[in-house]
């Protein structure tokens, strides 16, 4: 990895007003969260539709969504990207370097507040805090290689990435078996129950051995085919 590029694109993340955009949606869960819990006496119950639902099924995707984007996108579009590839740095190595920024801040704004929204809910359960930030924080990994390799092949990518997110996790993976096997979501899902048993299922489960080799698989695929979309590109901008 590259440590000149890693901090060109954690500046280009969180520089200017997109770090309101980045930081929007784990403040909004972690504000529903402290409201749930004071209008509501029994907050236990409110782990499934606040942390697990909202939080790992819309938030966490969301947020690294925006990361990877944000590392890649803007210079896609606008063709500053030639000047990063015009140097001898290997595609694969900008592509790493990217993804280790998106990563990394995906499982800070993403798999933490999804456990604190659980501690905020139950203080009690640290158990079920903690199973689901492992989840998220491995979800939060493939999810990032998913959506930079989306990044790059896709021109409307934040379209594609909402539509995967939104139809394709949200609704139908949620309760078709077969289509829960291409959720990044369920994969995340999976472990955090396979370390508690008070995790809350929700929808369509998938195996757990299928879930932990699929999260890295996803992630390691996703910097690849990265890594292979920048080789493509011509200094011009275009792509062979």
């Amino acid at each position: 990895m590259s440590p000149t590029i890693m901090r060109l694109s954690a500046r280009a993340v969180f520089g200017q007003k997109r770090v309101i955009l980045v930081l929007l949606p784990p403040i909004l869960l972690l504000v529903f969260s402290i409201f749930a819990s004071i209008v509501s006496p029994f907050s236990e119950p409110l782990i499934e539709p606040a942390s697990v639902i909202f939080g790992m099924g819309i938030i966490l995707p969301l947020v690294a969504l925006l990361l990877s984007m944000g590392v890649l996108g803007p210079e896609i579009e606008d063709g500053s990207i030639v000047y990063l590839l015009a140097t001898p740095t290997s595609r694969y190595k900008i592509a790493l370097s990217k993804y280790a920024v998106a990563a990394v801040a995906s499982v800070v704004l993403g798999a933490v507040p999804v456990a604190m929204s659980v501690l905020i809910l139950d203080f009690e359960s640290w158990g079920v805090a903690g199973a689901l930030f492992v989840g998220a924080t491995l979800a939060s990994l493939a999810y990032c290689g998913l959506f930079l390799a989306l990044t790059s092949l896709v021109k409307f990518s934040t379209i594609a990435g909402l539509v995967y997110i939104l139809i394709l996790e949200t609704l139908f993976a949620s309760w078709l078996t077969g289509l829960a096997y291409l959720s990044v979501g369920k994969m995340g899902g999976a472990i955090a129950q396979s370390l508690s048993d008070d995790v809350p299922a929700v929808g369509a489960t998938i195996n757990t051995p299928y879930a932990w080799i699929g999260v890295f698989v996803v992630a390691a695929l996703g910097v690849l085919i990265t890594g292979q979309r920048l080789s493509s590109f011509q200094l011009k901008g275009d792509v062979e």
